[in-house]
């Protein structure tokens, strides 16, 4: 589930410089300040660019107090991130690192006991049934449904565009993104994947967010079913009873349109319901109609003649957009469910 994250929690206890000073090419370093280290020698800033078993390092004293924390990313680690990491692969590869850094630079840093997450991005990812594009319409209002703390500012870029790859809503304290992996993979690593892949991430963007979720902040305290507890029960908070709540409201607001609308329009009704749909989504980025099967019962609840002649417009006039939507959700939230239980 872990992908990339930011650490800290330790202290840098001494630095062997003449090792450092062969690094120099990944170091930037101002020898002339108060980090303290265990030989009595100090630094001011210290910041190493490796992108080879982590990606930087950066320590030193701000005036108050001193700081150092390191971002990793296990792409580093793996050559891509397809697989996210078990928090005990997790916490292996920061042995690693650690070591790493003193073979390598001459960084020795304190025990891991005490190492914290500043930074977490936790995901899942699975296998798509169909292309990713008959998918991000019901994305896009799964992100528009979620609670209101979450800016949507960018979630319905483009109501007709087949080419939007990632959704995202976010707070000051957290993120989500639903992303089309196997793209990403394809553009950013130069890997290809067979299968379309979806996957759902949540960012803590603030280590506060991560200590008032879990209790804690330190690793060694943290567990994959703590991880696995969180990411349903927000999922499900965030999307999935939003969801259902609206499929549930839906039908009876459809068929008191179909019976307005046949009131006022007559024969024309159809058509003129079928722009308003298309309008109200577009214009005002609210959809009314979830899925051309709720369409379709409605009309079937108040129309006695004519059923196969409106279930074959339905079918027939609608973008491919409006089909299959429920099949589509309820595929992702099964699938989420079944990959982390």
């Amino acid at each position: 589930m872990i992908d990339k994250t930011k650490i800290n929690g330790f202290i840098i206890e001494s630095i062997d410089f003449n090792k450092l000073e062969k690094m120099s090419d990944r170091v930037e370093l101002n020898p002339n300040g108060f980090y303290y280290l265990s030989d009595g020698k100090s630094f001011k800033s210290l910041k190493i660019t490796d992108n080879r078993l982590f990606k930087t390092l950066i320590a030193g004293y701000d005036g108050c107090i001193t700081y150092a924390f390191i971002e990793l990313s296990v792409s580093l680690w793996q050559g891509n991130n397809l697989n996210s990491l078990s928090i005990n692969e997790y916490r292996e590869q920061l042995i690693k690192v650690f070591e790493y850094l003193k073979t390598k630079y001459g960084v020795k840093c304190s025990e891991l006991d005490n190492i914290k997450f500043k930074y977490l991005e936790l995901n899942t990812t699975f296998q798509l049934e169909h292309d990713w594009r008959q998918y991000v319409r019901i994305l896009q209002i799964l992100m528009l449904l979620a609670p209101k703390p979450y800016n949507k500012g960018g979630v319905w870029v483009d109501r007709t565009a087949d080419t939007i790859d990632t959704l995202n809503i976010k707070n000051q304290s957290i993120e989500v993104i639903i992303y089309n992996k196997t793209k990403q993979l394809k553009d950013i690593r130069n890997t290809d994947v067979v299968t379309d892949l979806m996957r759902v991430e949540y960012k803590f963007l603030k280590s506060k967010k991560i200590e008032d979720t879990f209790n804690t902040k330190k690793i060694s305290e943290l567990s994959d079913e703590m991880f696995k507890k969180f990411f349903i029960r927000q999922f499900t908070k965030d999307f999935i009873n939003p969801y259902y709540k609206l499929k549930k409201s839906n039908l009876s607001k459809l068929k008191k349109l179909i019976r307005d609308y046949k009131t006022e329009y007559g024969v024309r009704w159809f058509g003129k319901i079928k722009d308003y749909f298309w309008g109200v989504e577009t214009e005002r980025i609210k959809p009314i109609l979830l899925d051309t099967v709720d369409f379709f019962e409605a009309i079937k609840s108040i129309l006695k003649n004519n059923r196969k002649y409106y279930q074959k417009k339905v079918l027939n006039d609608f973008p491919y957009g409006y089909l299959s939507q429920h099949e589509k959700a309820e595929e992702v939230f099964s699938k989420i469910q079944s990959v982390l239980n």
